[in-house]
């Protein structure tokens, strides 16, 4: 066995903090999820949860993709947010600054991939010293400013829209999370049924060799 340095773990680069723009790539639900209640150590809840992404194109950083290294704007996609536009919940807080209004219930939040947007990010260290890109607020862009382009396929998925088919541009570490939910269970026993039905109403078709008659006669 040869003798190697050991492999060092490579860490996320922050984003850097300030002001930075970015460009919303993905929205993507993620379903009712069980979460803890962190107001009651110990206990948990259900929330119903979407995901947001952005790509800031002026803080890059380099990646190789099929043995090349090329450059792709720093990605970040914030904690889940419970899927509820009301003002005092997070997603309607934030998309209260990004549009300008409060979104009222049949706002589309697909509307909003490729939007650009003003983002200030903030950093947080951890207990054992990690330095933690947290998005503070989103906002719209100033009047002049040129708006950033998505540089990727912009991605979205919802359970009503896509069912069991998850798009090839969501995460694996996302669609784990949203095989976990109560609704991919639903969708998946509901796919079972379907399935089972199916082979039930098959017709059962008789190889032409075979004839009852035949059978009929023979005398054991």
């Amino acid at each position: 066995m040869a003798l190697t340095p050991p492999k060092q773990s490579v860490s996320r680069k922050p984003i850097k903090a300030g002001v930075n723009l970015a460009v919303c790539t993905a929205i993507i639900e993620i379903g009712t999820q069980v979460v803890p209640k962190y107001q009651c150590p110990g206990e948990v809840d259900e929330k119903y949860q979407v995901m947001l992404t952005f790509d800031f194109p002026k803080d890059r950083i380099d990646i190789e993709e099929n043995g090349k290294m090329v450059s792709r704007p720093k990605r970040k996609t914030p904690f889940p947010y419970t899927f509820s536009y009301h003002k005092k919940s997070k997603l309607g807080g934030m998309l209260t600054t990004w549009i300008g209004s409060t979104p009222k219930n049949d706002f589309d939040l697909f509307q909003m991939l490729g939007k650009p947007a003003m983002i200030t990010i903030g950093h947080d260290h951890g207990d054992e010293g990690q330095l933690y890109d947290n998005i503070v607020a989103v906002t719209q862009l100033m009047d002049g400013m040129d708006a950033p382009k998505a540089e990727c396929d912009l991605v979205r998925y919802s359970m009503s829209e896509n069912g069991r088919n998850i798009p090839d541009g969501v995460p694996d570490w996302i669609a784990a999370k949203i095989k976990e939910s109560k609704e991919w269970g639903m969708l998946s026993d509901a796919a079972s049924k379907m399935d089972t039905q199916t082979r039930q109403d098959d017709p059962i078709i008789e190889p032409e060799s075979y004839n009852k008659e035949e059978d009929d006669d023979i005398p054991f």
